[in-house]
């Protein structure tokens, strides 16, 4: 590894000349600083109608989370008691939500840090010399989506650069051997996957159906929970994997496919596990409304869905009583307060806020407007002019400014206990010796693994041996609040393995509410006592039930057995008992009874013998057949003496 990359060192180092990091030329934003730390977020996205990429803005995930890491750093900078003396300086690109792309884009983090690092592998400026872009790039915050972290992870690693994903979940990002460099404030899927089976688990679902987005994120989502799920027996009804660019008809097939997990019998997997993203989410929702799918489906689905508004705008119905999992983050209340102070006057250094001003209040910028704050009296047809003054009714923090708010400070205080370490407790200024090569940018790591502190607001901020966060998340439920309201409500949360509901305030499908009998998302209910399950296919919980004959015990669920003689199966058949012998005293009136019947039988029958006898040459007799007669009397007599002999 370390031949390798002494080559692409080197390699870069011939090529450096012509590909110099200069903010000219750098389609991001370069912020001067005594310490660079990157940073790269989905601003843009590819737009679905012109397949372009990099063409659509994207506002929460995109505007908001750079603008959290800007948030962050300026306090970090006003706050004495955190790297004294020093500020901090960021280089931010684009991913523009594409793996390749970002790839691209960080090739400048390692450009800045090959010209800037004094290393034994080739030879370069000082950490404390030149301007912004002529530093190297101590660490790297990002990137959002898992796909474009396993990318750059790759590439950091390979030059001993700390990063840290404020949202990429991929439990492959936990292989340390591959991503030595890659840690994350947010807690990896396989813990997601965990609360989904502890959630199923809870409310005794053994037959669910799964769907998945193609792609790292929806996939090894989706093995993870499958791993948990049928090591305790229960079993997938179907499985359903969305392609990339899936079209409405492909939607539809994947909802019908759902919808039929019959397997032979009555029940149905009325359960679904979604691992998938939010635009996925959408497609999957739009197509159960279409084809008026409204009760059917308990959706249980990733925080891809989470509390977005976006999959279930339109599609009411259809998400009601859908359970939701939501990472468990802190609104940061001073990020509120400076976000909505911006304005396109105030924020010239984020080259992408213009955009995002249009887009958001639908009008259109032009060039006085950002200088001196005032509207020219013209404007392209159709197009409404912003004044600068606009204001957002319908902001909301995202989700995840928290994580990226943590991953600012934790790499904040592992800098600052290097700075202390390397210059002096009391130190002001950087220091020669804090050169940022690859022992030092090894030993922040190093730091940041090790960090105990919290963030400002009591944050947790803590990384397992596998750079992992603690896992913490919301249980969201989907509920008809009144006759023409919908919302997402908390319901319980699962921390650190330990799963907490509240029961009696989720409302299913319907509308109804848990206070009554719970869903089933079963194949087979369980067979009565003294019928067995003879099972169908391959499913190990689809079965149909036999009754076992009256002679059968159950050997177990799936046998019955014949008792041997003189023994008869118990009452719960789980097994024979022994008849026991009986017999029939001459005190009991099952005795008196037949013994008088066979005694008055007996005397009639010796009676009728004796007439027989006496006239025995009589023609009556005679021709009645003296022979045949004697012996019918004597087989009577013998009937009736059997009576009292047994």
């Amino acid at each position: 590894m370390a031949a390798i990359a002494y080559l692409i060192c080197c390699v870069l180092a011939i090529i450096i000349p012509w590909y110099t990091v200069a903010e000219s030329d750098l389609s991001g934003i370069i912020l001067d600083g005594d310490i660079m730390v990157g940073g790269i977020f989905p601003v843009h996205t590819g737009d679905e109608i012109s397949k372009k990429s990099c063409s659509s803005l994207n506002k929460e995930r995109g505007i908001q989370r750079l603008e959290a890491m800007r948030f962050s750093i300026m306090e970090i900078n006003n706050d004495d008691s955190i790297l004294k003396g020093l500020k901090l300086g960021t280089m931010i690109l684009d991913s523009c939500s594409d793996a390749t792309h970002a790839l691209d884009e960080s090739l400048n983090f390692v450009m800045s840090t090959l010209t800037a690092s004094q290393t034994d592998k080739c030879s370069a400026d000082s950490a404390s010399g030149g301007s912004s872009q002529n530093r190297p790039i101590v660490s790297v915050i990002g990137a959002a989506f898992s796909g474009v972290s396993l990318n750059i992870a790759n590439l950091l690693r390979l030059f001993e650069i700390p990063q840290i994903s404020y949202a990429s979940t991929s439990a492959e990002l936990s292989n340390k051997d591959k991503y030595g460099y890659f840690m994350r404030t947010v807690p990896p899927d396989k813990l997601q996957a965990q609360a989904f089976a502890d959630i199923v688990r809870y409310f005794n679902w053994t037959y669910v159906s799964t769907v998945a987005s193609a792609g790292e994120y929806g996939e090894s989502g989706i093995e993870s929970f499958k791993k948990q799920y049928k090591s305790s027996g229960q079993c997938i009804a179907a499985e359903v994997k969305i392609r990339s660019e899936p079209t409405a008809k492909d939607f539809e097939e994947a909802v019908i496919n759902l919808y039929s997990t019959k397997a032979g019998v009555d029940n149905r997997a009325k359960v679904v596990i979604l691992f998938v993203s939010v635009d996925d989410a959408t497609g999957i929702l739009s197509a159960a409304t279409r084809l008026k799918y409204y009760d059917d489906f308990i959706w249980v689905a990733s925080e891809g869905w989470g509390n977005a508004k976006k999959p279930v705008a339109n599609n009411e119905q259809a998400a009601q009583g859908a359970l939701t999992i939501t990472l468990k983050s802190q609104v940061i209340s001073e990020f509120d307060t400076y976000f909505n102070a911006l304005s396109p006057t105030n924020n010239l250094d984020n080259i992408w806020f213009q955009q995002y001003w249009e887009k958001t209040h639908n009008c259109t910028l032009l060039p006085n407007t950002v200088t001196s704050g005032t509207p020219m009296n013209t404007a392209k047809i159709g197009h409404h002019i912003c004044t600068g003054n606009e204001i957002d009714a319908d902001y909301e923090q995202e989700a995840k400014i928290q994580f990226v708010y943590d991953a600012v400070y934790a790499l904040a205080f592992s800098l600052d206990r290097l700075y202390r370490e390397t210059c002096g407790e009391n130190a002001t200024s950087i220091c020669s010796n804090l050169t940022f090569n690859t022992t030092m940018r090894t030993k922040l790591m190093k730091y940041i693994k090790e960090n105990k502190r919290n963030d400002p607001h009591g944050n947790i901020i803590r990384f397992d041996e596998n750079g992992d966060s603690l896992g913490f998340y919301n249980i969201m439920n989907y509920q008809k609040i009144n006759a023409n309201t919908y919302g997402y409500i908390k319901v319980g949360s699962w921390n650190d393995k330990e799963l907490d509901i509240d029961l009696e305030h989720v409302q299913w499908p319907g509308g109804a509410l848990s206070s009554g009998e719970l869903p089933m998302s079963i194949c087979s209910v369980e067979c009565d006592v003294g019928w067995r399950k003879d099972m169908i296919d391959e499913h190990q919980c689809c079965w149909k039930c036999e009754k076992c004959k009256d002679h059968e015990y159950m050997l177990d669920e799936f046998t019955c057995h014949k008792c041997e003689e003189g023994e008869w199966p118990l009452q719960n058949m789980s097994g024979c008992r022994t008849l026991e012998l009986q017999h029939v005293k001459w005190s009991s009136a099952y005795a008196i009874v037949p013994s008088a019947f066979s005694i008055i039988g007996l005397m009639a029958t010796v009676f009728t013998g004796f007439v027989f006898i006496n006239n025995a040459e009589t023609p009556v007799v005679r021709a009645a057949g003296r022979e045949l007669s004697y012996m019918l009397l004597a087989g009577c007599c013998l009937c009736y003496i059997g009576v009292l002999c047994f």
